[in-house]
């Protein structure tokens, strides 16, 4: 049985939520602080916190809209229903936040999964995010994910499917990578061997399920 670890923002889905509700509400903030992320000024908890404390309004406007926009890539439904059953554990792992997630997966017919991802609460005072995951890690030292697949690995191969930031770090401990984007990038710049995707049915076709 292979641990399955999927990102959720650009890469479930086809845009970044975090990236849309941000340049939607607090657009002077985001290249400044994108910028600071990359060039190692900040952490991405430090990244994520800072630009979310900008965005102020109705919580359930801000949600409704983020999860309106956001459309899911071809075939994820159909990928995770074919690897849980050929017995692979599937698990959503996002830097992004719950409120946002499960609407989007139950809304698209995704079985259920298992989800690790921050939340936010957002006001008229700005937007207070809750980190659940992320210890600091010893080979980036950042909070990232690489903690949160070391928890769940069991001795299986871990297959990581991710785009971005948040995923460098995971993704170099696991056993087979699919990437895009700038999970991509980095990785061919590493010299590190990963299989490209665009959407699920490709990399479920590649799994053999």
């Amino acid at each position: 049985m292979a641990l399955i670890v999927v990102d959720f923002d650009g890469t479930i889905t086809e845009s970044d939520s975090l990236v849309e509700i941000v340049q939607t509400h607090a657009p002077q903030l985001f290249d400044e602080l994108e910028g600071d992320l990359d060039a190692g000024r900040i952490t991405l908890h430090q990244c994520i916190e800072r630009e979310f404390a900008a965005v102020r309004g109705d919580h359930d406007t801000i949600v409704s809209e983020a999860v309106g926009r956001v459309r899911v890539r071809a075939g994820f439904a159909e990928f995770v229903a074919a690897a849980q059953a050929a017995g692979h554990r599937v698990v959503v792992v996002s830097s992004g936040f719950e409120a946002i997630i499960r609407p989007v997966l139950l809304r698209d017919g995704v079985p259920e999964v298992e989800v690790f991802a921050h939340e936010v609460r957002f006001s008229a005072e700005g937007g207070a995010v809750e980190f659940r995951h992320g210890d600091q890690c010893d080979a980036c030292g950042q909070e990232c994910k690489r903690s949160v697949v070391a928890a769940l690995r069991d001795g299986g191969e871990v297959v990581y499917v991710g785009d971005g930031y948040s995923d460098r770090c995971a993704a170099l401990a696991a056993d087979r990578v699919f990437a895009r984007r700038e999970l991509a990038r980095d990785l061919a710049a590493e010299g590190v061997a990963y299989e490209p995707f665009d959407d699920f049915v490709s990399v479920r076709a590649a799994l053999g399920l």
